[in-house]
């Protein structure tokens, strides 16, 4: 990855800029919101109708979603310090790494980003008791190394691997509830029943959502990958079968949504039913019609965007949930 490529920056404002849209701030912005939506609007109630509490107070909360940006903004940056080459390619104009930012810079800044993350991670679990917590921030850092530097290129595994930590953004803040692992009573029991229903709820819209935008992803930039011998999904099987996979994954997270419409989690079923399929149902639809009719790049990155709103359409259920819980009781 060296370069002999001068540093065209001159100013400290422009370095910043380029540094600012290379961490991705509208995803670092779902992460966030996904992780205060949940603890707050989600655990916290749960936890107060049996008499709980949370372990992690305001302060050590924020430093819990600090340390997951953190190493989000780490990933990007690896990402794209190992993907130069196939950037010049599929997006040209877009690539930071190398024309505005120098490639060790980079490499150094995410160096930085992840050790710090990874010290606050070890702190929450001291703080939380329970010190093997600590390895979580470990472990995705290195799974985002992995990705970057491999994973990516292979068949299938880089996109289980960023589905899967997507959903790691969710699963954490479950794991830092102490209560998870030291319940005893029966109404911590219960407690535990509520967070973890939640977690795998939602762990799984994450999951299957994020899977079937890293395919689409795949579909949008095959030409570069091609020409840097990646294995992706579309390259082995070809577009055509790509997108069969996608229908597929897609009708999954249709049924999921569909059964969480026939439980009667609030006293307006009928207002979470037309919130699940004014914002996931029918959006997802919308998408797999003209995934059916997409043909060039633009299209799969129109599409790409589509199921980033449905993921955070998704997410921002915590919110609405609350509202019909809480507000209209």
């Amino acid at each position: 990855m060296k370069s002999n490529q001068p540093y065209p920056l001159k100013g400290r404002g422009d370095v910043l800029s380029s540094i600012f849209n290379l961490i991705r701030p509208i995803n670092l912005a779902i992460i966030l919101a996904t992780q205060y939506l949940l603890h707050y609007l989600v655990f916290i109630p749960i936890l107060n109708i049996y008499g709980k509490y949370s372990t992690l107070d305001h302060i050590h909360f924020f430093l819990l979603s600090l340390s997951t940006v953190l190493i989000a903004s780490a990933g990007y940056i690896i990402n794209d310090y190992y993907d130069v080459g196939i950037d010049k390619i599929n997006k040209p104009d877009k690539v930071i790494i190398g024309n505005k930012i120098k490639e060790k810079y980079a490499f150094n800044l995410h160096l930085i980003l992840n050790t710090i993350a990874i010290i606050i991670g070890f702190y929450l679990a001291w703080t939380a008791g329970n010190i093997k917590l600590g390895f979580i921030h470990v472990v995705i850092a290195g799974m985002l190394w992995f990705y970057a530097n491999s994973y990516k290129k292979q068949f299938i595994i880089g996109n289980l691997v960023i589905a899967g930590l997507s959903a790691m953004v969710i699963v954490t803040v479950t794991l830092f509830e102490s209560i998870i692992f030291k319940g005893k009573t029966a109404s911590d029991l219960y407690a535990v029943s509520g967070l973890l229903s939640m977690t795998i709820a939602y762990t799984l819209f994450a999951f299957f959502v994020s899977l079937v935008r890293e395919i689409i992803k795949d579909i949008e930039d095959v030409k570069g990958d091609r020409a840097y011998n990646a294995k992706t999904l579309p390259i082995v099987l070809g577009i055509g079968k790509s997108k069969i996979i996608i229908y597929i994954l897609s009708l999954i997270v249709l049924a999921g949504t569909i059964y969480v419409q026939t439980l009667r989690i609030v006293k307006e079923p009928y207002e979470m039913w037309m919130y699940i399929l004014a914002t996931i149902q029918l959006p997802i639809l919308f998408m797999l019609w003209n995934l059916f009719q997409a043909k060039e790049k633009q299209d799969y990155e129109q599409l790409s965007k589509v199921m980033k709103a449905i993921l955070f359409l998704g997410i921002a259920s915590m919110g609405y949930f609350y509202y019909l819980l809480e507000i209209k009781g």
